[in-house]
Protein backbone atom coordinates (compact mmCIF):
# COMPACT_ATOMS: atom_id res chain seq x y z
CA UNK A 1 0.00 0.00 0.00
CA UNK A 2 1.20 3.49 -0.77
CA UNK A 3 2.28 5.78 2.03
CA UNK A 4 0.44 8.65 0.36
CA UNK A 5 -2.26 9.84 2.83
CA UNK A 6 -4.49 10.83 -0.08
CA UNK A 7 -4.75 7.14 -1.03
CA UNK A 8 -6.23 6.40 2.38
CA UNK A 9 -8.69 9.26 2.02
CA UNK A 10 -9.82 7.96 -1.39
CA UNK A 11 -10.22 4.44 -0.01
CA UNK A 12 -12.32 5.83 2.84
CA UNK A 13 -14.42 7.71 0.30
CA UNK A 14 -14.86 4.48 -1.65
CA UNK A 15 -16.00 2.67 1.49
CA UNK A 16 -18.47 5.43 2.36
CA UNK A 17 -19.86 5.46 -1.18
CA UNK A 18 -20.30 1.67 -1.24
CA UNK A 19 -22.06 1.87 2.13
CA UNK A 20 -24.43 4.56 0.81
CA UNK A 21 -24.98 2.54 -2.35
CA UNK A 22 -25.89 -0.57 -0.36
CA UNK A 23 -28.35 1.40 1.78
CA UNK A 24 -29.95 2.92 -1.31
CA UNK A 25 -30.26 -0.50 -2.95
CA UNK A 26 -32.03 -1.88 0.12
CA UNK A 27 -34.34 1.12 0.34
CA UNK A 28 -35.09 1.05 -3.40
CA UNK A 29 -35.86 -2.66 -3.43
CA UNK A 30 -38.15 -2.38 -0.40
CA UNK A 31 -40.23 0.21 -2.26
CA UNK A 32 -41.55 -2.62 -4.44
CA UNK A 33 -43.01 -4.32 -1.36
CA UNK A 34 -44.30 -1.06 0.11
CA UNK A 35 -46.07 -0.36 -3.18
CA UNK A 36 -47.68 -3.80 -3.24
CA UNK A 37 -48.87 -3.37 0.36
CA UNK A 38 -50.20 0.12 -0.27
CA UNK A 39 -52.08 -0.92 -3.42
CA UNK A 40 -53.49 -3.95 -1.61
CA UNK A 41 -54.59 -1.83 1.34
CA UNK A 42 -56.34 0.75 -0.82
CA UNK A 43 -57.92 -1.98 -2.95
CA UNK A 44 -59.31 -3.70 0.13
CA UNK A 45 -60.94 -0.43 1.22
CA UNK A 46 -62.21 0.24 -2.29
CA UNK A 47 -63.73 -3.22 -2.56
CA UNK A 48 -64.94 -3.40 1.06
CA UNK A 49 -62.85 -6.47 1.85
CA UNK A 50 -62.31 -7.28 5.50
CA UNK A 51 -64.24 -4.34 6.91
CA UNK A 52 -67.67 -5.88 6.78
CA UNK A 53 -68.99 -2.76 5.11
CA UNK A 54 -69.63 -1.59 1.64
CA UNK A 55 -66.71 -0.80 -0.60
CA UNK A 56 -65.56 2.69 -1.48
CA UNK A 57 -64.58 2.54 -5.18
CA UNK A 58 -63.46 6.19 -5.13
CA UNK A 59 -60.50 5.01 -3.03
CA UNK A 60 -59.06 3.53 -6.23
CA UNK A 61 -58.28 7.11 -7.27
CA UNK A 62 -55.62 7.18 -4.52
CA UNK A 63 -53.63 4.30 -6.02
CA UNK A 64 -52.06 6.28 -8.90
CA UNK A 65 -50.92 8.98 -6.47
CA UNK A 66 -49.34 6.39 -4.19
CA UNK A 67 -47.72 4.44 -7.03
CA UNK A 68 -46.42 7.63 -8.68
CA UNK A 69 -44.80 8.86 -5.46
CA UNK A 70 -43.28 5.48 -4.63
CA UNK A 71 -42.24 4.91 -8.25
CA UNK A 72 -40.54 8.30 -8.45
CA UNK A 73 -38.70 7.61 -5.19
CA UNK A 74 -37.65 4.22 -6.59
CA UNK A 75 -36.32 5.85 -9.76
CA UNK A 76 -34.43 8.59 -7.92
CA UNK A 77 -32.70 6.02 -5.72
CA UNK A 78 -31.94 3.86 -8.75
CA UNK A 79 -30.32 6.83 -10.48
CA UNK A 80 -28.23 7.66 -7.39
CA UNK A 81 -27.07 4.03 -7.18
CA UNK A 82 -25.90 4.24 -10.80
CA UNK A 83 -24.35 7.68 -10.23
CA UNK A 84 -22.24 6.29 -7.39
CA UNK A 85 -20.99 3.49 -9.63
CA UNK A 86 -20.20 5.92 -12.44
CA UNK A 87 -18.33 8.19 -10.03
CA UNK A 88 -16.29 5.29 -8.66
CA UNK A 89 -15.39 4.06 -12.15
CA UNK A 90 -14.97 7.41 -13.88
CA UNK A 91 -13.47 9.64 -11.21
CA UNK A 92 -12.40 7.96 -7.99
CA UNK A 93 -10.65 4.93 -9.50
CA UNK A 94 -8.64 6.93 -12.08
CA UNK A 95 -7.41 9.32 -9.36
CA UNK A 96 -6.44 6.39 -7.17
CA UNK A 97 -4.66 4.63 -10.06
CA UNK A 98 -2.71 7.82 -10.77
CA UNK A 99 -1.62 8.08 -7.14
CA UNK A 100 -0.61 4.41 -7.09
CA UNK A 101 1.02 4.77 -10.53
CA UNK A 102 -0.73 1.74 -11.96
CA UNK A 103 -2.98 1.00 -14.93
CA UNK A 104 -4.54 -2.02 -13.23
CA UNK A 105 -8.29 -1.99 -12.65
CA UNK A 106 -8.62 -1.51 -8.91
CA UNK A 107 -12.29 -2.13 -8.24
CA UNK A 108 -13.00 -5.09 -10.52
CA UNK A 109 -16.41 -5.90 -9.02
CA UNK A 110 -17.78 -2.58 -10.29
CA UNK A 111 -17.73 -3.95 -13.84
CA UNK A 112 -17.51 -7.69 -13.33
CA UNK A 113 -21.02 -8.23 -11.99
CA UNK A 114 -22.48 -6.44 -15.03
CA UNK A 115 -20.58 -8.47 -17.63
CA UNK A 116 -22.64 -11.66 -17.93
CA UNK A 117 -24.53 -12.49 -21.13
CA UNK A 118 -28.00 -12.57 -19.51
CA UNK A 119 -27.79 -9.10 -17.95
CA UNK A 120 -29.68 -7.42 -20.80
CA UNK A 121 -32.50 -9.96 -20.48
CA UNK A 122 -32.71 -9.47 -16.72
CA UNK A 123 -32.80 -5.70 -17.12
CA UNK A 124 -35.69 -5.87 -19.59
CA UNK A 125 -37.57 -8.14 -17.21
CA UNK A 126 -36.83 -5.73 -14.35
CA UNK A 127 -38.19 -2.83 -16.42
CA UNK A 128 -41.41 -4.77 -17.05
CA UNK A 129 -41.71 -5.54 -13.33
CA UNK A 130 -41.06 -1.91 -12.40
CA UNK A 131 -43.65 -0.66 -14.88
CA UNK A 132 -46.15 -3.29 -13.72
CA UNK A 133 -45.60 -2.43 -10.07
CA UNK A 134 -45.62 1.35 -10.26
CA UNK A 135 -47.54 2.23 -13.46
CA UNK A 136 -49.83 -0.59 -14.52
CA UNK A 137 -51.16 -1.09 -10.99
CA UNK A 138 -52.26 2.56 -11.05
CA UNK A 139 -53.86 2.10 -14.47
CA UNK A 140 -55.69 -0.99 -13.19
CA UNK A 141 -56.97 1.03 -10.23
CA UNK A 142 -58.31 3.72 -12.57
CA UNK A 143 -60.04 1.11 -14.70
CA UNK A 144 -61.51 -0.49 -11.56
CA UNK A 145 -62.75 2.86 -10.27
CA UNK A 146 -64.54 3.76 -13.49
CA UNK A 147 -65.86 0.22 -13.99
CA UNK A 148 -67.33 0.13 -10.48
CA UNK A 149 -68.69 3.67 -10.32
CA UNK A 150 -69.61 4.43 -13.93
CA UNK A 151 -69.83 8.17 -13.21
CA UNK A 152 -72.04 10.18 -15.53
CA UNK A 153 -70.94 13.45 -17.02
CA UNK A 154 -71.39 16.24 -15.88
CA UNK A 155 -72.27 15.11 -12.33
CA UNK A 156 -69.25 12.82 -12.11
CA UNK A 157 -66.80 15.56 -13.06
CA UNK A 158 -64.68 15.17 -9.90
CA UNK A 159 -63.97 11.55 -10.83
CA UNK A 160 -63.04 12.56 -14.37
CA UNK A 161 -60.75 15.37 -13.19
CA UNK A 162 -59.00 13.22 -10.58
CA UNK A 163 -58.81 10.33 -13.03
CA UNK A 164 -57.24 12.63 -15.63
CA UNK A 165 -54.66 13.92 -13.17
CA UNK A 166 -53.95 10.35 -12.09
CA UNK A 167 -53.52 9.24 -15.71
CA UNK A 168 -51.16 12.16 -16.37
CA UNK A 169 -49.05 11.21 -13.33
CA UNK A 170 -48.85 7.62 -14.51
CA UNK A 171 -47.88 8.66 -18.04
CA UNK A 172 -45.17 10.92 -16.64
CA UNK A 173 -43.86 8.12 -14.46
CA UNK A 174 -43.87 5.63 -17.34
CA UNK A 175 -41.97 8.20 -19.43
CA UNK A 176 -39.40 8.63 -16.65
CA UNK A 177 -38.87 4.87 -16.43
CA UNK A 178 -38.39 4.84 -20.22
CA UNK A 179 -35.94 7.78 -20.12
CA UNK A 180 -33.97 6.20 -17.29
CA UNK A 181 -33.75 2.90 -19.16
CA UNK A 182 -32.81 4.62 -22.44
CA UNK A 183 -30.13 6.76 -20.74
CA UNK A 184 -28.65 3.69 -19.08
CA UNK A 185 -28.49 1.84 -22.42
CA UNK A 186 -26.83 4.84 -24.12
CA UNK A 187 -24.20 5.07 -21.43
CA UNK A 188 -22.67 1.78 -22.42
CA UNK A 189 -24.94 -1.17 -22.16
CA UNK A 190 -27.67 -2.05 -19.76
CA UNK A 191 -26.89 -0.36 -16.47
CA UNK A 192 -30.21 -0.14 -14.66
Amino acid sequence: MSENPQVGVLLQEYGALKSEQAQRIGFRDNLLYVNIGAVGGVASVALGIGGGGEGLPAAFLLVPWVTAILGWTYLVNDQKITAIRKYVEGDLEPRLRAMLETNDVLFRWEGFHRSDARRAQRKWIQLVIDLSTFVFSGVAALVAHFALTRPAFPTGWPSFVLGGVDAALLLLLAWQFHVSDRDAARAGGVER
